[in-house]
């Protein structure tokens, strides 16, 4: 006896229709303990697989238990990523608003007001730089060296670039929309090592850890800071004919870290020396 229709249609409907191991549309749902074991036709005995990876992984004994943690990671960033909590996504929303503010305060403001603005950078992991910031190009290409120089876990890595790169959200959320175009802008400028070097890089910053347990504030997190860090590296100053062009490079520690471009009373960007 297969799984009730209304169950598949639920699970279906969770992971979006979406293999909980490879992400590829269209999806068969497995019993992780098979039938003749004694599973039952339950949501928690429930995967979603794609043909593929049914085949190569559903009669496996020894993979239950990864099916298992891929099938409760996937379902987390869906619940997360496409939450219709109108909230979710707001204090991204506020948070990248506040940023761009602080950003554009000038240096010959009060110190109360340039430790509000160090503060609102510090919280999204980027600090406030010198007067000499980095190559876009530099920046890309240690971004890129990210997942072999931070100490992650590559399940972690794979699962925390989905979560950031490869869901869409809400089609009626604008806040999911606006997500969406800059996360698109993103990919299309720099490419899938450098979409895959920023999520080590938050990764490794938030602290997540999928194997452990992600909760939906840690996720909403992670969404977060890439969004400012999409942001803050499209607009670099690098880049031409950008509103807010900004100074970017990384701390010591490495940290990413900016600051708007402004020069002296022209509007002209001060000058700089690019380096690696």
């Amino acid at each position: 006896m297969s799984f009730p229709e209304k169950l598949k249609v639920e699970i279906r409907t969770q992971c979006h229709h979406k293999c909980c191991l490879c992400q590829s549309i269209g999806v068969e749902i497995h019993h992780i303990i098979p039938q003749e074991k004694g599973g039952e036709n339950t949501l928690d005995n429930a995967a979603p697989l794609c043909a593929h990876c049914h085949e190569t992984y559903g009669a496996n004994p020894t993979k239950r238990k990864m099916i298992r943690e891929a099938r409760d990671n996937w379902l987390s960033i869906c619940k997360t990523r496409y939450a219709s909590d109108s909230s979710r996504l707001q204090e991204i929303h506020e948070r990248v608003s506040r940023l761009e503010s602080a950003l554009e305060i000038s240096a010959d403001k009060s110190a109360p007001e340039r430790g509000t603005y160090e503060h609102l950078l510090k919280d999204e992991h980027i600090e406030r730089t010198s007067e000499s910031g980095m190559a876009l190009g530099s920046i890309i290409s240690r971004i890129i060296e990210f997942p072999k120089l931070l100490p992650i876990k590559q399940q972690s890595l794979s699962v925390t670039h989905a979560l950031l790169f490869e869901t869409e959200g809400s089609p009626e959320d604008e806040k999911d929309l606006e997500y969406n175009i800059i996360r698109d802008q993103f990919a299309a400028a720099f490419g899938r090592l450098a979409t895959m070097g920023l999520a080590a890089y938050i990764t490794h910053q938030t602290n997540l850890d999928w194997e452990v347990g992600v909760i939906e504030p840690e996720g909403n997190k992670a969404l977060s800071c890439n969004f400012a860090a999409m942001v803050m590296l499209l607009n670099h100053e690098d880049i031409p004919g950008v509103e807010l062009p900004l100074i970017i490079d990384f701390t010591e520690d490495g940290n990413l870290r900016a600051k708007a471009a402004r020069g002296e009373g022209e509007g002209v960007p001060p000058s700089r020396e690019a380096t690696a």
